[in-house]
């Protein structure tokens, strides 16, 4: 049985995110009819190592050791 990762804190549905540095890269292929550069559609991306969790709802960072913990209390591995 699934059951819905909630925050430790506020308690919202789904609302943990993971967010990663990152950079993307677009090649300039011109200039559009207002004068602004036109981006080619396809772009190269690289994701950093660091990482952090935030909750969307309340705004609290936490560690990934953090969930870890509170998921195993409440018998949260939902996709286990």
């Amino acid at each position: 049985m699934e059951t819905e990762v909630v925050c430790p804190v506020c308690e919202e549905e789904s609302s943990l995110d993971v967010k990663y540095d990152a950079w993307a890269r677009y090649l300039i292929v011109g200039v559009d009819s207002n004068g602004h550069l036109k981006l080619s559609s396809d772009f190269d991306t690289q994701v950093f190592d660091h990482h952090e969790i935030e909750c969307s709802s309340c705004g609290r960072k936490f560690s990934e050791e953090e969930i870890v913990n509170h998921l195993n209390r409440a018998g949260g591995n939902a996709e286990c």
